[in-house]
């Protein structure tokens, strides 16, 4: 194999690695706890998600407006509840 049919491999094999990132579904998970976040992370990008991750808060917006999530991951606390049941 030349050079040049070695890079035109190499960039070859570049160009379908960004397809293949473009095609995973991005995930947001607005979680501030961190076992909870870690148990979150390993179960989605096992199954191919690409996972964008933040403790909550206007940040979440940032990411969400910026980056674009096809799904946004967050606990809601209705009044009155216990976050630690």
């Amino acid at each position: 194999m030349s050079r040049s049919e070695y890079r035109g491999a190499v960039e070859k094999t570049k160009a379908l690695a960004r397809q293949e990132n473009n095609k995973r579904k991005r995930i947001l998970v607005v979680e501030d706890d961190r076992i909870s976040l870690a148990l979150l992370r390993q179960l989605l990008e096992v199954h191919g998600y690409e996972i964008l991750e933040t403790p909550g808060g206007l940040e979440a917006i940032d990411i969400a407006r910026d980056r674009q999530p096809d799904l946004i991951l967050t606990r809601h606390l209705w009044a009155g509840s216990d976050p630690s049941a």
